[in-house]
C-alpha cells in the first residue's frame, strides 16, 4: 500500500538565517511556562513584535503581573493537567485562532532516578516520581496534541510549533538521567511530527539552548 503522504525531511535553520518581525505582526501565539526565565524573554519577544500572546504557567503571581505589564493574556497552567493546557488554547482560540504554539514549559532540579536514601537490611527504594520527566515530555506531549487539534481550526495560517529542547537533547547529561531522557524525548518527537507535515499541517521545530543565567 502506497503511504499516504510523501517523507520529506527537513533541514535545520541555519545559524545566521534572518526573518521578517513584521510577519509576526497579530498572530496568536501561545507559550507554556511563559511567567519566568526563556518563557518570559519569548512572550516579551512576541508581544514586542506585534503578536497576541497567550501564556501558561504554574505562578499565579508573576503570571498575572507579566501579563498586566505587557497586555498579554494570562491562564493559570500546568502543563500536566489536560483541561489547564485546554484551557489555555481556548482562551487563545476566543482572540480568532491560533497560530504559533511555543512549547516551553520545563523543569530540572534533583533527580528521583538517582537519588541517594539510606540504606538498612530491610529496606526498599522508594519509587521516583519522576515529575521532571514528566513535566519535561509528558507536558509537551499534552501541548503538541492540542497544537495540532487548534491549528486545523484556523485556515489560512503558517502553523508552527515551537519545542523549548536544550543541548542535553544531544550530548550526555551526567548525574540527571532524567532530564537528559525528557530532552532526548521531545527532540524524537519532533523529529517525527516534522517528517509528517503533510498530516499534520504544522511546521515544527525545537531550540536547544544550554545554562541560561537570569
Amino acid at each position: 500500500m502506497p503511504p499516504r503522504w510523501k517523507f520529506t525531511p527537513s533541514e535545520a535553520v541555519p545559524a545566521g538565517a534572518t526573518f521578517d518581525p513584521q510577519n509576526l505582526k497579530g498572530k496568536n501565539v501561545i507559550v507554556t511556562g511563559g511567567a519566568s526565565g526563556i518563557g518570559e524573554f519569548v512572550v516579551r519577544g512576541f508581544v514586542e513584535v506585534g503578536a497576541f500572546v497567550t501564556f501558561g504557567d504554574v505562578d499565579l503571581a508573576r503570571g498575572e503581573a507579566l501579563a498586566k505589564e505587557l497586555g498579554a493574556v494570562f491562564v493559570k497552567c500546568d502543563v500536566l493537567k489536560w483541561e489547564e493546557q485546554l484551557e489555555l488554547f481556548k482562551k487563545t482560540l476566543e482572540r480568532g485562532g491560533v497560530d504559533v504554539v511555543v512549547a516551553n514549559a520545563g523543569l530540572d532540579g534533583e533527580d528521583t532516578i538517582l537519588k541517594r536514601q539510606p540504606i538498612t537490611p530491610s529496606n526498599d527504594p522508594t519509587e521516583p516520581n519522576l515529575r521532571i520527566l514528566r513535566i519535561n515530555l509528558i507536558g509537551v506531549a499534552y501541548t503538541a496534541r492540542l497544537a495540532n487539534f487548534y491549528f486545523s481550526r484556523t485556515p489560512k495560517s503558517d502553523h508552527s510549533l515551537i519545542i523549548t529542547a536544550s543541548l542535553s537533547s544531544y550530548i550526555d547529561h551526567p548525574f540527571s538521567p532524567e532530564y537528559n531522557a525528557s530532552k532526548w524525548g521531545v527532540r524524537g518527537l519532533m523529529r517525527s511530527l516534522r517528517s509528517t507535515t503533510g498530516v499534520s499541517g504544522m511546521r515544527v521545530g525545537v531550540v536547544a539552548p544550554w545554562y541560561v543565567p537570569f
